[in-house]
């Protein structure tokens, strides 16, 4: 069943009272109901006493052969726009389509709808555009696939405010948000550019996000960290910092390295194991359980260099005087060898 509404589709009828009409024949030039408007749809309909004032204008239903029409809804009618008690006499039926259900511009060319009237689209209206009131709606609960905005290919689709600042803006290579008028995220060909975006419900990305020179990542509501490349020092630093003096920087791990760009080592750090210092990617000083091994040379405040390697039993260390300490034989009784120190070294 749908509502149809058609030219010049006319019959007439003997009826009487406020019950359905029985259909006669065609008036000369024009349709019957069953041809023009189809057995079991609705229509909106008016009856006319002809030479009389009886009238009466609704929504009817024609029964499945269009021999009868049931006045479904009143619209308007010589009773006070209730249904009519008609007399005997013959009726005019026709097709027409009520003012009350008219849509036409107004005379400054616009089309109004009052709040709830809705435009529906689709043969299941699939999609309707409303105002309920107090908000404006493009609504496809009821229907399915996509919403899609088309614009010819050199042209943006936009979406503007009361004050013309675009909201959203789409060009046939980016999309846009704005924010007072200002761009605040942009799409390019490798992610997105952001300017100001708040989210409360965290950001999910599948490309990067670049942040531009000088610009940062804060982290807390008083600026706690911040994570930026920093072009004041000649565009050389990458800092991550803690403004707030009263906080601290944690980094978490089971396991840290830290890494040249060519990927030797600097230093790791490895949670309830060894941490290590390294020189040219070159392990120099670890930690043990009992506490520390240097690989190489050891150098005591600029002064001393200790052997890379131990001794032989019951030798002692002696200096020459110029920072170098090497393991020498204890010098026997009476020996002339000059002043010895003997001190014992664990490396």
């Amino acid at each position: 069943m749908a509502l149809i509404v058609n030219d010049r589709v006319k019959e007439t009828s003997t009826t009487t009272g406020t019950t359905a009409f029985a259909l006669g024949t065609a008036v000369t030039g024009f349709e019957t109901f069953a041809v023009g408007i189809g057995n079991s749809n609705t229509t909106y309909y008016c009856i006319a006493l002809q030479d009389g004032a009886e009238f009466e204008v609704g929504l009817g239903t024609l029964n499945s052969d269009s021999t009868t029409l049931t006045r479904t809804t009143i619209i308007s009618s010589s009773n006070s726009d209730s249904a009519v008690d008609f007399s005997a006499g013959t009726k005019d039926v026709f097709c027409t389509l009520p003012a009350s259900k008219a849509v036409i511009k107004d005379a400054s060319d616009n089309t109004n709808f009052a709040d709830n009237e809705k435009i529906q689209l689709g043969i299941g209206n699939d999609l309707k555009i409303y105002h309920d009131g107090s908000n404006s709606f493009i609504d496809q609960t009821g229907g399915t696939g996509e919403i899609v905005l088309k614009a010819a290919s050199s042209r943006s689709t936009l979406l503007t405010n009361s004050s013309s600042q675009n909201i959203i803006a789409a060009g046939s290579t980016a999309a846009y948000l704005y924010n007072s008028g200002s761009v605040k995220l942009e799409t390019t060909t490798t992610g997105v550019d952001v300017t100001g975006v708040i989210t409360t419900d965290g950001l999910t990305t599948s490309a990067d996000i670049n942040f531009g020179d000088d610009d940062k990542a804060v982290f807390g509501a008083g600026t706690d960290l911040e994570i930026f490349h920093d072009t004041s020092g000649g565009g050389t630093d990458n800092i991550i910092q803690t403004p707030n003096v009263s906080h601290s920087l944690k980094v978490k791990s089971d396991s840290i390295i830290f890494t040249g760009r060519s990927g030797s080592s600097l230093a790791s750090f490895s949670n309830g194991g060894t941490a290590t210092l390294s020189y040219s990617g070159s392990a120099k000083l670890s930690t043990t359980n009992t506490g520390i091994q240097t690989t190489g040379t050891v150098n005591v405040n600029g002064a001393y260099t200790l052997p890379t390697s131990d001794g032989t039993a019951n030798q002692i260390l002696e200096t020459d005087g110029s920072g170098a300490v090497t393991f020498v034989d204890k010098p026997t009784e009476g020996a002339s060898a000059g002043f010895v120190i003997a001190m014992s070294v664990a490396l």
